[in-house]
This record gives C-alpha cells, structure tokens and sequence, in this order.
C-alpha cells in the first residue's frame, strides 16, 4: 500500500479496502469514511479510541495560562485548550521488533529489561501502566506463557527505535 517515507492519505485506504476487501470503490470509500467520522466524533466528545494492537487516541486538556512573546516581552494570556494525542499500543512496538524467524516462546522463569526514550513517559503512573501492556501483549503474542514468571523487570531510560525496546531473556 506504501513505500517508505510516503504519507498515506484517504485516496490510499480506500483504494487498499477496495482491493482486500472487494467492497466496489464506492462503498470502499464510504466505509473508510464512516470510521474516520466515527473516530473523529468520538474525540469531539472527549471520549478515548482504543484499537487493539494498533493504539489509542488520547484527548487532553491544556488549562489557562500566561505565555510572554519573546521578541517584545510582552505578556499574553492563552485560553484552556483540548488536543488530541496518539499513543501506539506495547503490541505494535513489539510487532516492529519481531525477527526474520519470529518470537520463540519462553515458558520458563525469564528477566525482562525494557529501555525507554524518557520522552515518552511523563510520570511513573505512564510507567507502570506500559510495563503491565508490554507484559500482557507478550502474553497475547504468545512471546511468553505467563506473566508471572517474571524474575526481574528492569525499566531503564535510554535511546531505543521508535522510543521502546524489550529485552527477554530466559533464565535457567
């Protein structure tokens, strides 16, 4: 559908829904459509989309604040604002870091180290909760039998691809 460093527009799903799917381009566009008016309807109302080994789409809240212009000094005033943030789900950083051969399955105890760009993460709370996703789509992947065999999770900050890298290793 793309090469790399191209942008996918509308024109594009619809053209690849038309081919995998076999709707006629008519109802291929009006079927690409109506997801997109879903979405966008759903974040105008401030409720989250979440879809499942893809992302989710996060609506925030800037609160009031002053601002100062750098060129004059002069002092502004920003009014509260709402912006939408996109969020890639723990399953698609792991989909991108699948070898040639795909993932073996561990069944047994293992160590998980797990790097992180800082940028990503703006509180601990942002932490934990991307901990717990990495560990239920390993599960869900079937990379690891079960969560619960994990002897020592070690979060680190650091440069990683794409902001996240998980390292497994099983122990004996």
């Amino acid at each position: 559908m793309s090469e790399t460093g191209k942008t996918v527009t509308r024109v594009d799903l619809c053209e690849a829904v038309y081919q995998k799917v076999g709707l006629s381009r008519s109802e291929s566009s009006a079927f690409v459509e109506l997801v997109v008016k879903e979405i966008s309807d759903c974040l105008e109302r401030g409720e989250t989309v979440k879809l499942s080994s893809f992302g989710s789409f996060i609506v925030r809240k800037k609160g009031q604040r002053v601002g100062r212009n750098p060129k004059t000094g002069a002092i502004t005033h920003h009014r509260s604002s709402r912006y939408t943030k996109w969020i890639a789900s723990a399953g698609k950083f792991l989909m991108a870091q699948q070898p040639p051969g795909g993932f073996k399955t561990i069944h047994g105890p293992f160590a998980m180290t797990i790097i992180i760009n800082r940028a990503m993460m703006r509180k601990n709370a942002d932490l934990d909760n991307r901990c717990k996703a990495i560990g239920d789509a390993l599960q869900r992947f079937g990379i690891i039998s079960n969560d619960k065999n994990a002897v020592r999770i070690v979060t680190e900050y650091g440069q990683a691809p794409d902001g996240l890298r998980v390292i497994l290793e099983e122990l004996s």
